[in-house]
Order: structure tokens, then C-alpha cells, then sequence
């Protein structure tokens, strides 16, 4: 994500900088001249916030049955616009019911495991408190 974010602000503005100037300045002098810093001053950390926030999260919770929570999670499942994706007993997988527009735009699965008492999703942050939220809360 760093280097995506390097490549984006840094041959990104040489490029707009390039086509804006006035003075004729080429594309690799200003590549050179502020184009690789700008990309270093802001595509890197922008990159590394970005990543950081993209990474997968796990969150644990007791619950009171497991049959209690798959009837609160069926009647979620439409709310928060998932579906099951692959259901193996006590590990559930779900997905986004839309499909994005870009495919970069496109949100991840979750992982569900239940263990007795107890409850842990993997996958995004928005998306787990999301599910959480349209089941109530837990």
C-alpha cells in the first residue's frame, strides 16, 4: 500500500505538474525535482494508514447459545446486505450481497466461529460492527 500510495502521489503530480507548467519543464525533471519527494512526504505514510486500517481484525464475544445466535444472525443477514457464503457446522463464511462497481471497491468476507459460548469474527472492522449493530448488539 505504501508503494501504491508512493507511485500514485509521486507520478501522479510530476505527470499534472508536467502538463500545468508553464516554464515547459519536463515530465523526469520534475519527477526529480519534487515529484519522487512528494511521493515520500505523503503516498507513503497515506499508504502504511491505509493498510493499517485494511487489515483484518478479530473481535470475541459470549453468547447465550449457539442456536440463539444463528436465528439472530439469519435475521441480520439481509440488514446488513451479507450472505452465507459457506456454512461448515461451526465455522460460517459470509459475503457481500452487492457487487462493487470496481473490483478494488469490492468488501471482504467475514469468518464466523462458534465454540460453545463463545464467538469470534474475523474480517474488517466496519463490516464486524456492522453485522454486530443489525443483530442487536453483543
Amino acid at each position: 500500500m505504501a508503494a501504491l500510495g508512493f507511485l500514485v502521489f509521486g507520478l501522479g503530480f510530476s505527470w499534472l505538474a508536467a502538463r500545468s507548467s508553464p516554464y515547459g519543464e519536463s515530465f523526469t525533471d520534475i519527477l526529480w525535482s519534487t515529484g519522487i519527494w512528494s511521493g515520500l512526504m505523503f503516498g507513503v505514510p497515506l499508504g502504511l494508514v491505509l493498510a493499517f486500517q485494511l487489515r483484518p481484525r478479530t473481535f470475541s464475544f459470549t453468547i447465550e447459545s449457539p442456536e440463539v445466535f444463528r436465528t439472530r444472525l439469519n435475521e441480520a443477514l439481509p440488514r446488513a446486505k451479507q450472505a452465507i457464503k459457506q456454512d461448515a457446522g461451526n465455522e460460517i463464511l459470509l459475503h457481500p450481497v452487492r457487487k462493487a462497481a470496481l473490483p478494488i471497491l469490492e468488501e471482504e468476507t467475514l469468518l464466523i466461529r462458534i465454540s460453545g459460548n463463545q464467538v469470534t469474527i474475523t474480517g474488517g472492522r466496519m463490516m464486524v460492527s456492522r453485522l454486530r449493530k443489525k443483530m442487536g448488539g453483543f
